[in-house]
């Protein structure tokens, strides 16, 4: 306790760690805007269970106060694979909850400028998902792509509207599920996900249904549609994911293993008591 007590400032600062770098998406394109670059951030707070009290996000916050103040801001980019086509024809899939809208931000405003050059643009379906109509960001930016054209289908999912069930990007994929096949059997079309990846493990799953419902393909064809589009690097996924507690993590993906192999052992005995031929098969994982 006493030498607790005689701690500086300076000993503190020299012990504890350097802040490591945070890593966002870029929101805007350079054809759009040359000269600058823009980012969507979500402001963090995080509320004590037992207390409380709120602990602000450090990077987040701190954006927030120097956007206000004009201070400086160091920063550093990076470059990355995930980007359009180089051909705006080819059709385009993007889902991007929340702030995992950024990249696709980006690409919108390369389409846009694609299109007032005079090219063509291929379909492009994005997929939004928000809590309510006071998180729907960017709202009056995204239908203006859509009157213009820019983007050929606009899907909002929103979960916390009052007296209506959740509903989330993988739950609008699978109601509009032609629309989307329509898109995903084009051997050119290109897939973009940004966002939790826990949500982006759901969101395959429901692409996967597409490909067995709308499409008819059995599963391991829809299997091999998938491994070509990563193949070809035409399915790219910018994801995180921080699990908090290990073995809730553990126990919820034992769950849902639980609740994949209930679901498919119930689909072999309804065809074992209709007395229809069913084979069961191995498929090799990627």
């Amino acid at each position: 306790p006493d030498a607790a007590s005689r701690l500086t400032l300076a000993d503190l600062v020299e012990i504890l760690p350097r802040h490591k770098p945070r890593y966002y998406s870029i929101a805007s394109s350079a054809e759009m805007h040359p000269s600058n670059l823009q980012l969507t951030v979500g402001i963090l707070d995080v509320v004590h269970k037992t207390t409380g009290n709120v602990r602000h996000g450090l990077c987040s916050h701190y954006l927030s106060t120097t956007v206000v103040c004009n201070d400086m801001v160091r920063m550093g980019i990076n470059t990355s694979s995930f980007r359009l086509p180089p051909d705006m024809s080819h059709p385009v899939i993007m889902v991007g909850p929340g702030t995992g809208i950024s990249p696709m931000l980006g690409f919108l405003q390369a389409r846009e400028k694609a299109q007032l050059s005079g090219e063509y643009l291929g379909p492009c379906m994005v997929f939004f998902g928000c809590r309510s109509e006071e998180d729907f960001l960017h709202r009056q930016l995204m239908h203006e792509w859509k009157r213009k054209g820019v983007v050929s289908g606009l899907e909002i999912a929103f979960s916390r509207l009052r007296d209506k069930p959740k509903e989330y990007v993988q739950d609008r994929i699978g109601k509009v599920n032609s629309a989307v096949w329509e898109l995903l059997k084009d051997e050119k079309c290109h897939y973009y996900i940004c966002g939790d990846s826990n949500m982006a493990e759901d969101v395959y799953e429901a692409l996967f249904l597409v490909a067995k419902q709308a499409g008819g393909l059995s599963h391991k064809e829809s299997w091999s549609l998938f491994h070509k589009m990563k193949h070809d690097h035409r399915f790219q996924a910018d994801t995180w994911g921080v699990v908090g507690n290990r073995q809730e993590g553990l126990a919820r993906q034992a769950e849902k293993k639980y609740n994949q192999a209930a679901a498919w052992l119930a689909t072999v005995l309804t065809s074992v008591n209709n007395n229809q031929p069913c084979t069961i098969r191995t498929i090799a994982q990627s």
